[in-house]
C-alpha cells in the first residue's frame, strides 16, 4: 500500500476528528490523531491477502502492532523490517492453508500444535538444504512472536504452543562499550534451532547480526581490479566507501551531499564523519557514530559530484528540488537513491522501496562474470566487506605495534 493513515477510529465528533466512510456501516465513524503510533502515516506497508482476496484480519493486525511507539525506538519503523516480518508471516500463512492447518486451533499433543507443526516442517526443509539455518531460525522466531501477540490481543488456546517459556537475562556490550543487560525469551522452539546452530559452528567468520567472510588481500585486490575493469563509477566509490570505512550498506547509500562539502578538515588523512541521527545517513539501531573516510578516497567522491553524470542523474530525479546538501550521492540510472533514508517521504512516488536491491544484482551479473573470466573467482556478499575493514584494521594495527618491537 502506497501511504496508510495511523489513527484512531471513534463514533464520536471531537473538535479535531474528520468523518470517515466505512462501507455497509450504518453508524458514523470519525478520525482522530492518536500518540499510539510512532508516525501519523507509513509509506510502502505490506498488507497479507488470502487466495480469496481477503485482508488476511490476524496477520495485517500484527504488522500494525509494530508501528505501535511502544512497540519500538525507532521511528518510523524501517519498511525492510516490515517487510521481512510480512514475508514471514505469507510463508506461514501459505504453509497452513495448502496444508489444511487451522493456525487458531491448538491440538492436544504438542506436536500437532500449528507452532509446533510448523517448526518441524522448517527444521526438515533446512535438513534438506531447501533452506539456510538462519532463515528456518528466523521464520521460527516470527511465527512465535505472532502467536506471542495473539496471546497479548486476547486469544485463547487451551494448549501451550511453545513447549514452555523461559526469561534470562544476557549481559552485553553497548555502542559505548558499557555493560548492559537485557531480558531474552526462549521456548523449545528457539532451543530446536538453537542446537543446530551449536552443531554448525564455524571459525571463518565474523560474527555481526550475521555470518561474515572477511576477503583475503588478495581477493580485495581483484575485487578493486574487476571495478576499474567494469568501469562504474557509482560502484566503484561505493565499494570503496564500504572497505575502507566499515559503512554498512544502508548508511553508505544515503549519504547526503552535505558530508562531502569544502567545510570539514581532514585529519591525518581522514575525513572524520559522523553519522546516525541528525546527519540524513541510516544507521543500525540509530545509534551515532563517526566513520573516518581517507583523503583520497574523500576528493574522489567529490569530483563525482561536480560531474555532468552525476548532475544528470539528479536533474531528472524526484529529488532535484530538496536542498542541494540533503541531496543522495548515490543515484541509480532511473533516477532513484539506492536505499532510501528512514522517513523519506518522496519514496511514495516509487512502485517499490530501495533497499540496495542494485548491489547485489551488480555483484552477481557484472563483478562474479568478470572475476570468472579473469580467473580469480570467489563468492562474496557486499556486508562482508564490513568484516573486511574490521580485519585490514587489525592488521593495520599488529604492523604499527610491530614497529616498536
Amino acid at each position: 500500500i502506497p501511504k496508510i493513515e495511523l489513527y484512531k477510529q471513534t463514533t464520536i465528533n471531537g473538535e479535531n476528528s474528520e468523518p470517515i466512510k466505512i462501507q455497509n456501516k450504518k453508524q458514523r465513524y470519525f478520525k482522530e490523531k492518536t500518540n499510539g503510533f510512532c508516525c501519523n502515516s507509513y509509506l510502502h506497508f505490506i498488507a497479507i491477502y488470502d487466495p480469496d482476496g481477503a485482508l488476511w484480519k490476524e496477520g495485517n493486525l500484527y504488522l500494525l502492532s509494530k508501528l505501535k511507539r511502544q512497540s519500538t525506538s525507532i521511528c518510523p519503523v524501517p519498511q525492510k523490517t516490515i517487510k521481512d516480518i510480512a514475508k514471514g508471516l505469507i510463508e506461514f500463512r501459505s504453509w497452513c492453508l495448502e496444508n489444511s492447518v487451522d493456525f487458531l486451533t491448538d491440538h492436544e499433543f504438542e506436536l500437532q500444535r500449528p507452532t509446533f507443526k510448523y517448526a518441524i516442517y522448517l527444521y526438515d526443509e533446512m535438513e534438506r538444504g531447501n533452506v539456510a539455518l538462519s532463515t528456518a531460525k528466523k521464520r521460527a522466531t516470527q511465527v512465535v512472536n505472532f502467536y506471542f501477540h495473539l496471546i497479548d490481543s486476547g486469544y485463547k488456546f487451551k494448549h501451550d504452543l511453545f513447549g514452555g517459556v523461559t526469561e534470562r537475562s544476557v549481559y552485553y556490550l553497548n555502542a559505548e562499550g558499557r555493560s548492559m543487560t537485557k531480558n531474552v525469551t526462549s521456548t523449545a522452539i528457539h532451543k530446536m534451532f538453537s542446537m543446530a546452530s551449536e552443531a554448525s559452528i564455524s571459525q571463518d567468520y565474523i560474527e555481526d547480526g550475521g555470518k561474515l567472510i572477511p576477503l583475503t588481500e588478495d581477493e580485495q585486490k581483484a575485487l578493486i581490479n574487476s571495478l576499474k575493469r567494469i568501469g562504474n563509477i557509482e560502484m566503484t566509490l561505493i565499494f570503496l566507501l564500504a572497505i575502507t570505512t566499515g559503512a554498512r550498506m544502508q548508511s553508505v547509500l544515503t549519504m547526503p551531499k552535505s558530508i562531502f562539502d569544502n567545510s570539514k578538515h581532514c585529519v591525518k588523512g581522514f575525513y572524520h564523519v559522523g553519522i546516525g541521527p541528525g546527519t540524513q545517513v541510516d544507521v543500525k539501531n540509530n545509534k551515532p557514530h563517526v566513520i573516518h573516510i581517507p583523503k583520497k578516497l574523500y576528493e574522489m567522491v567529490c569530483v563525482y559530484l561536480d560531474s555532468d553524470r552525476y548532475k544528470s542523474r539528479l536533474k531528472k530525479s524526484h529529488y532535484k528540488e530538496d536542498d542541494s546538501n540533503d541531496q543522495y550521492v548515490f543515484i541509480t540510472s532511473h533516477r532513484n537513491p539506492y536505499y532510501s533514508r528512514r522517513g523519506d517521504g518522496k519514496i511514495v512516488h516509487l512502485k517499490n522501496v530501495p533497499e540496495g536491491n542494485q548491489i547485489d544484482s551488480f555483484i552477481a551479473k557484472k563483478i562474479i562474470p568478470d572475476l570468472r573470466i579473469n580467473d580469480e573467482m570467489f563468492n562474496f556478499r557486499f556486508h562482508d566487506l564490513r568484516a573486511t575493514y574490521g580485519i585490514n584494521l587489525v592488521r593495520s594495527e599488529m604492523d604499527r605495534i610491530g614497529k616498536f618491537d
